[in-house]
């Protein structure tokens, strides 16, 4: 069984520039109990980007949490943050 929530809203507070806040979170649970294995940590995370003229970019920052519910024979894992450019 899976449970989760994914979200994502924006803001244009120019004609230049937009900014976002997104995040996602899930759950994963056998039948007979446990929990699935390979499912994500839930992020959190803020964006901003920029048009003009012919140029764009963008900013993101966000935090994925740390992941302890895990599978039998899977590692927790440490939370971490991310910061990526274009």
């Amino acid at each position: 069984r899976f449970t989760g929530v994914e979200g994502e809203a924006s803001y244009r507070f120019s004609p230049h520039f937009t900014a976002g806040v997104f995040g996602d979170l899930v759950y994963g649970t056998l039948r007979g109990g446990g929990n699935l294995p390979r499912i994500p940590a839930a992020r959190l995370g803020v964006r901003l980007n920029t048009v003009w003229h012919q140029w764009s970019g963008g900013l993101e920052a966000y935090r994925v949490f740390r992941q302890n519910r895990v599978a039998d024979h899977e590692a927790e894992t440490a939370g971490y943050n991310i910061v990526n450019a274009d």
